[in-house]
């Protein structure tokens, strides 16, 4: 039997009634977090370093901060001369792009890890993404049960989709333990309860 198709039977047996019209919706939704990890991995490079991203993410929006200060001092001259070039409004457009991404600075910069040895930030954000999919269709809470040491079919239904959709690039061993697996849900759990909407510590 292919992954797919059982996926698919692994779906048709275990969703509630209410949710088995939408398989081909869970379906592209597992795909386009495939996608997503494989991407993520493919760039470990450019994101592991997370104080090299903090710092980059920091002058961006002082940068973006200062732009949005200058364009506001625009005479009205050069401001008529900008828009002749790239048209009407414009600039003010811009202007409200850049009010609306300084005014998230700290919802930006929060998250993103301070100290410690770099998180697999592929897999916290695939298994958060999962989760969300699997709460909303299966219609109960995203938990790891059991332990390490014991069977994979005592680990529940939100495991075993894991296993089914494990993406191409996923290491073969190790990344599904349990306890790494409740570690990325505890933490998930704990920004929705109201710190944050974004579920991991990046």
């Amino acid at each position: 039997m292919g992954a797919k198709t059982e996926l698919r039977t692994f779906l048709e047996q275990n969703l509630p009634r209410q949710s088995l019209n939408n398989i081909e919706g869970i379906t592209r939704s597992l795909e386009e977090a495939e996608k997503r990890y494989n991407r993520y991995a493919a760039m470990r490079s450019k994101w592991e370093n997370y104080r090299a991203r903090r710092e980059l993410l920091t002058q961006i929006l002082n940068e973006a901060e200062r732009l949005h200060s200058d364009l506001t001092g625009l005479d009205p001259i050069t401001k008529d001369a900008l828009e002749m070039i790239f048209g009407d409004q414009e600039v003010e457009k811009l202007q409200g792009h850049l009010c609306r991404l300084t005014a998230k600075r700290y919802e930006l910069i929060k998250p993103i890890q301070i100290t410690g040895r770099p998180r697999d930030l592929a897999t916290w954000i695939w298994v958060s993404e999962l989760a969300e999919i699997f709460e909303a269709n299966f219609r109960r809470k995203a938990v790891i049960s059991g332990s390490g040491s014991g069977e994979r079919s005592t680990r529940g239904k939100f495991y075993k989709l894991l296993e089914l959709s494990q993406p191409s690039s996923f290491p073969r061993y190790g990344t599904l333990h349990p306890k790494k697996l409740s570690t990325i849900l505890r933490t998930r759990s704990s920004y929705q309860r109201g710190q944050t909407k974004r579920p991991i510590s990046l």
